[in-house]
């Protein structure tokens, strides 16, 4: 699994440095890193996907999660209310469309754009490979070597630190 999962996380860094500057990279790498920590958990013996949860907080995005529920001063009903909240300002509520189909996909994109570039500080959280892979992931087309190095590398300290979060009992924040 981690040659694949590092084989696409590493597409982006064709474009060398200018893959820097797009949240793309660090969408496809915490994708990657995510997929690894929940096998190494179902390998160490945590097959519900709920208790994944506080390991994957703690090992992609260094914070600590609660097992089962919303973080603290996040209400549990805030992300519908969002969204019945982007479903009035595009009109569906109704039925009746007040925008164009042009200009609420546009409007669509323009928030996913936002919300990812908004992400990008929190992708800068996860493990990472060494420096000298990185460096080399800077460099245009060659740079899809160094990044599927650097990827390689993050996986295995992704993985090392489930493990030895599981082997310590760690089960998020009580």
């Amino acid at each position: 699994m981690g040659t694949y999962t590092s084989a696409v996380a590493a597409t982006p860094r064709f474009l060398g440095v200018v893959a820097d500057r797009f949240p793309v990279q660090g969408a496809f790498a915490v994708a990657s890193q995510g997929l690894a920590v929940c096998a190494t958990a179902h390998e160490h013996g945590t097959r519900d996907p709920g208790a994944w949860v506080p390991l994957l907080g703690r090992v992609l995005f260094d914070r600590d999660l609660p097992a089962g529920g919303a973080p603290a001063g996040l209400p549990a009903g805030s992300a519908r209310e969002e969204a019945e909240a982007g479903a009035r300002e595009m009109g569906e509520e109704t039925g009746v469309a007040r925008r164009g189909p042009l200009r609420r996909t546009a409007g669509m994109l323009w928030r996913l754009g936002r919300t990812l570039w908004g992400l990008q500080s929190l992708f800068d959280d996860r493990p990472r490979g060494k420096w000298r892979y990185r460096a080399l992931g800077k460099l245009p087309v060659v740079g899809v070597l160094g990044g599927f190095l650097d990827e390689k590398e993050a996986l295995r300290r992704a993985s090392a630190e489930t493990g030895e979060l599981l082997a310590a009992g760690y089960a998020g924040r009580r």
